[in-house]
């Protein structure tokens, strides 16, 4: 058993203990050997926000609900082999947890680099999705949650994509579970198409080259490109004028303040914003296509992908998602409105691009590749009361990796 020492035992623990006390008794009273370990997940910002709400240091709050927690396991009467007891919070443990890091460092899958994260404001800190609400609120404090940019340490799972899909059909797991892990890891294989960029009413000499994704999935039905999204960071972006990279950058304030729809809809803010950039295919002269940044990309800092909606569907009552995003980022754009109007196509958007992979790579300005929805794995999650990461560096601005450097995560000793 795990619990962690947040305080102290309640009815969920008591389940538990006694489901896994009675498997153990079970087990040793039909002559088997029976391993029935216990320790403490210690670590955490739960811990460390009880321990500063009661003046007390993290390490003295949780060794505290750690006794306390043991004299009630007792009076259970629980048989845990308490030789074996062991708490992530003691050096003898978490050393071995330094000890895989390095390794996996010096491998080279573990790096240092900046992010996009969602910042809770109150707690200063930052939390995974998962503890995120729907409405863009922190699960536990209720703050609105930004997205900042900060120094994060990531473990490089992404390099493991292919064969995480590939050995699942080796695991003797339920179809479900294994269905959950291939739609988690979203691995697609489809076409990276070609196209030239230019900025609108002033074509470039050289127009830039723009790669887009588009997964095999998208021909089963017959789909039309609206737009092209790509995200806060693509390196299209430096092929904005002066006056697009103004409007761009001012969204993106306003954007990284919200980071979910609803909180969006609700500061009546457009879903995107137009870069000024067109996307001309280079198969068809007459299919341009917008390049917009959206808010589904400020997760994907340096991703393009081409945003369709099903052809002929052009009822107001039946409006999909692509539709609403030209429509709402126009609404918001009198330039892009205007655009539209003038290379509108029969269902009022701008001339769309038939979506048809093979026309593509047998035109040569598509290549087969594949996409996941995997990404690398954001260790620092906590501020000062965790796992001590045993690297200290150097950057612009001197030393990092010390307590006050909550991007770390790290508590240093």
């Amino acid at each position: 058993m795990f619990p962690y020492p947040s305080g102290s035992l309640h009815m969920g623990h008591a389940r538990v203990c006694s489901l896994s006390d009675v498997l153990a008794r079970f087990h040793r009273q039909s002559g088997r050997k029976v391993v029935h370990p216990i320790g403490w997940d210690a670590f955490g910002l739960p811990a460390e926000n009880a321990a500063i709400g009661r003046g007390l240091a993290p390490a003295a709050w949780t060794q505290s609900n750690i006794a306390h927690m043991r004299t009630q396991l007792a009076a259970l009467g629980a048989a845990f082999d308490w030789h074996r007891e062991l708490s992530t919070s003691d050096p003898a443990y978490f050393r071995w947890t330094q000890h895989l890091f390095l390794r996996l460092w010096r491998a080279g899958l573990v790096e240092r680099r900046e992010a996009l994260v969602n910042w809770d404001p109150v707690d200063g800190t930052v939390l995974a999705n998962e503890q995120v609400s729907p409405d863009g609120r922190a699960e536990r404090s209720g703050a609105r949650v930004e997205l900042r940019r900060l120094a994060q340490w990531f473990f490089k799972i992404t390099h493991y994509a292919e064969d995480l899909v590939g050995d699942l059909d080796a695991l003797d797991w339920p179809d479900s579970v294994k269905q959950q892990q291939l739609n988690w890891i979203g691995l697609q294989h489809g076409v990276a198409l070609d196209l030239a960029v230019a900025p609108h009413g002033e074509p470039a000499a050289v127009p830039a080259r723009l790669e887009v994704f588009v997964p095999d999935a998208a021909t089963s039905t017959e789909r039309h490109g609206l737009c092209i999204a790509v995200g806060p960071e693509h390196p299209i972006l430096t092929s904005l004028s002066a006056s697009r990279a103004a409007r761009v950058a001012e969204w993106l304030q306003h954007a990284m303040r919200t980071t979910s729809h609803a909180a969006h809809d609700a500061a009546g803010m457009p879903p995107g914003v137009w870069t000024g950039l067109v996307a001309r295919h280079p198969l068809d002269s007459s299919a341009r296509l917008p390049v917009v940044v959206t808010a589904d990309m400020l997760r994907e800092p340096s991703a393009c992908r081409l945003v369709a909606a099903v052809a002929g569907d052009s009822s107001d009552g039946v409006m999909d998602a692509a539709k609403a995003l030209a429509h709402g980022i126009a609404g918001a754009d009198s330039e892009l409105a205007v655009w539209i109007a003038e290379n509108a196509g029969s269902d009022g958007l701008a001339a769309s691009v038939r979506i048809n992979t093979d026309a593509w790579l047998d035109g040569g300005v598509a290549c087969r590749a594949s996409s996941h929805r995997l990404r690398d794995w954001l260790v620092s999650r906590q501020r000062s009361w965790g796992t001590p990461i045993p690297i200290v560096h150097y950057d612009s601005c001197g030393l990092s990796g010390l307590p006050r450097d909550h991007s770390i995560g790290s508590n240093w000793r």
